[in-house]
């Protein structure tokens, strides 16, 4: 009864461990009872995500596998639990567990950090729920960082935490049950639960859609569209995201699991339905890209077996409307109208634009592979480095994925990659020598790029390093072509110092 932090829960643990194996479970209702209420607090009966309540199990048995604390999941909830928000734990483990983070650093930068149970309390306390640094859709480590900092002028770089150090009762334990409360699957790892279990997970939470599933949209005769939701699934509240979708040209409205696979469809999913909107242009946008991407249409089925024709016309029209606008925040009536009214007087010039970018795109992709399959093995690592380029700047669907503002350059990035491979002959030392250079910033981001994913995280400063990196690699090989701005490694150097400080 005397915890009432992370300190405390710490030497209860020590002093028992000193005894004899044991359980304890927290019990909620009787804590609430005998008027506990900090220990509520800091060992809250529930953990709330996405506006649904999930419960929380505690466990004392050092040595188990569900030893701490466990967030028991809905099969239906599976694929919307935040790892970031998970990171953090309950008040009551926050210190303890950002003791050991602390102590998971590297000595030079540790030494800044002593004593470290100082540290820990201090910054638990700025760390609080409810504290103005405190935001739990942030990953712990890095507001800890931005604190520490802040307060001692320390960088702490991201990759020198190591969590993996940690015991396993700070890390949130996940049990994943059905309808009928039995355990599916348990664990401390989400993304191999999510790996398991996901599908399933899609499948049950489908069922509960209701008003959240409609087909053959043509007009917005809806009312407004809630970013999140929270449905029943099996006598459960369950969170939700309630998405617009294309498939073949037609619009339905489902129910998503994941906040980013929710937008990306009803980016999508609005732009179909604006070209619904205009038959007229629809028609004739139809009719010309048919035309315009002829001689495109068969070197990309070369490219990518099984993609067809009208699907590239179908990307070129929303990619029409993404150069224009980023029509993914739309999510009610009025909106939608203006928008309509705005992008319709542009689309046709759009449209025909886009089909010159998609056409030269595809051609220079078919060239680059043709080149690159002939390319000789002691080039092996220059052409594993353009091959890679050139699959995530053209892929099924690429026109509709780029952001609208990079597509008119597309053309440029692909035209300095045959120019790298031209110039390869004469200059294998100073192609080398350029890779060189760019492979820490390319290997540093797609790594954190890859631990944002996994985290369930999207970060606007990658996304636009991404294309900082394109032009660098326009100045590095192919300088012929200029750049729209200056760029240079020392300056990408300390843009990312920036980005990840």
């Amino acid at each position: 009864e005397g915890i009432h932090n992370g300190a405390a829960f710490d030497k209860w643990r020590r002093e028992a461990e000193k005894t004899q194996p044991r359980l304890l479970y927290l019990e909620r209702a009787d804590l609430l009872d005998s008027g506990h209420d900090s220990q509520e607090k800091d060992f809250p009966p529930q953990l709330e995500l996405n506006g649904a309540r999930y419960p929380l199990a505690y466990r004392f048995d050092p040595g188990t596998e569900d030893d701490g604390v466990t967030l028991i999941v809905p099969l239906a909830a599976l694929n919307q639990i935040a790892p970031a928000r998970c990171d953090w734990l309950v008040p009551g483990l926050l210190e303890e567990k950002i003791a050991a983070l602390l102590k998971s650093l590297p000595q030079s930068i540790r030494r800044a950090f002593v004593p470290v149970p100082e540290y820990a309390r201090a910054a638990a306390a700025a760390l609080a729920d409810g504290s103005p640094h405190a935001s739990r859709l942030t990953p712990l480590t890095d507001a800890l960082a931005a604190f520490l900092t802040k307060s001692t002028g320390q960088l702490i770089p991201r990759d020198a935490w190591r969590p993996e150090a940690l015991a396993p009762h700070l890390i949130m334990n996940f049990r994943v049950q059905d309808e009928a409360g039995k355990t599916l699957a348990e664990g401390r790892d989400l993304a191999a639960l999510r790996q398991q279990l996901g599908g399933a997970a899609s499948e049950e939470l489908a069922k509960s859609a209701g008003q959240f599933q409609r087909d053959r949209i043509t007009k917005w005769d809806f009312d407004t569209l809630p970013e999140t939701a929270t449905v029943d699934s099996g006598g459960r509240v369950v969170a939700a995201y309630p998405a617009l979708q294309e498939v073949d040209g037609q619009v339905g409205l489902r129910l998503f699991d994941h906040a980013d696979e929710a937008r990306a469809a009803h980016r999508l999913g609005v732009a179909c339905l604006l070209w619904l909107g205009f038959p007229d242009l629809l028609k004739q946008g139809e009719r010309d890209l048919t035309a315009r991407l002829k001689p495109a249409c068969l070197q990309y089925a070369l490219l990518f077996r099984g993609q067809s024709c009208p699907g590239l016309a179908r990307d070129v029209l929303a990619a029409a409307v993404f150069s224009q606008r980023d029509v993914a925040d739309i999510r009610d009536a009025a909106a939608f109208a203006a928008a309509a009214q705005a992008l319709r007087p542009r689309l046709p010039e759009t449209v025909a634009r886009l089909a010159n970018v998609a056409t030269e795109c595809i051609a220079a992709a078919h060239r680059l592979g043709q080149a690159l399959a002939k390319a000789p093995v002691v080039w092996k690592a220059a052409v594993t480095d353009i091959r890679e380029q050139l699959d995530a700047l053209v892929f099924p669907g690429f026109m509709a994925s780029h952001p609208g503002e990079r597509l008119p350059h597309l053309p440029r990035y692909l035209k300095a990659m045959e120019m790298r491979l031209a110039k390869l002959p004469n200059q294998p030392a100073r192609d080398t020598a350029a890779q060189r250079d760019i492979t820490p910033l390319l290997t540093a981001w797609r790594n954190r790029v890859e631990r944002a994913r996994a985290q369930g995280l999207s970060d606007p400063a990658l996304d636009a390093f991404r294309w900082q990196l394109e032009e660098l690699r326009v100045s590095l090989f192919a300088q012929e072509l200029k750049t729209p701005e200056p760029v240079s490694v020392k300056r990408l150097e300390k843009r990312w110092a920036e980005i990840v400080r």
